[in-house]
Formats: structure tokens, C-alpha cells, sequence
């Protein structure tokens, strides 16, 4: 509010003054609905990490190990429900698709972390080609 009346320092109208702090109140309350909308808890992040999953499950290959940081990272990237977009966020979803038996870590080589379908993973996607 300080700053709202500096800047109306110069108008001493009562009209300027509501205008100004109205379009302040406004641009206030759609940030905190932007902030409010974001992923914070371990259950929203496991309900963004099932979404993910159902986005990307066409994409792995049983036969051979792949990059599903890589690809959460993307995902995270392009969602405006992750507040900072980073390889933090994408691993947690990784770490949730492992804990729900998706997938399971398989090797580490030139600092990429390959993971496998597990047998779970593997009925997910035999169910769905039905």
C-alpha cells in the first residue's frame, strides 16, 4: 500500500488512488491463484506423476533401457503447475514411478540414469494396447 500512494502522490483524488489500488489488489489475487494452482505436496506430485505416466507410456521400450528423467523433464518444463521446472521436479515423478513398481533403476552410464519396465509396468502396457 506504501508504494500505491507514492505513486499517487501527485493525484490526490480519491478516484485514482481506489483505481490504482484495485488493479494492485487484482494483479495480487491472480498471482496467489497462480501460486495456489502449483504442485507442492507428495500427493500432488504422485497425481502429476500417474498423469505423466498415462501422457508417456507409448513411448518405453521394454527391450532395452531408457531416459525417463529426461523425459519428465520435459514434461515438468512445459507444465504451469511446477513452480521451478527443474531436474528436482522431474526426478521426483521418476522417484514416484518407482515407488508405485512402473519402473525400476537399472544403470547409471555417462551421468544419465536409465530405468526399465518392471512387470507391473509391463501389464500397464499390455492392458492399454487392448
Amino acid at each position: 500500500m506504501e508504494v500505491v500512494y507514492l505513486l499517487t502522490a501527485e493525484i490526490p483524488t480519491e478516484f485514482h488512488c481506489a483505481q490504482i489500488t484495485t488493479f494492485h489488489m487484482q494483479h495480487v489475487v491472480k498471482h496467489l491463484k497462480e501460486t495456489l494452482s502449483m504442485i507442492w505436496t507428495d500427493e500432488e506430485f504422485k497425481e502429476e506423476a500417474l498423469v505423466f505416466w498415462n501422457k508417456n507410456w507409448k513411448y518405453l521400450n521394454e527391450d532395452y533401457p531408457f531416459d525417463i528423467a529426461s523425459m519428465a523433464y520435459e514434461y515438468v518444463s512445459n507444465n504451469k503447475d511446477f513452480k521451478y521446472k527443474d531436474h528436482v521436479e522431474a526426478g521426483v515423478l521418476v522417484t514416484c514411478l518407482v515407488d508405485y513398481g512402473y519402473i525400476e533403476f537399472t544403470k547409471r552410464e555417462n551421468n544419465i540414469r536409465y530405468h526399465s519396465l518392471t512387470e507391473k509396468g509391463l501389464n500397464f502396457i499390455k492392458e492399454k494396447n487392448q
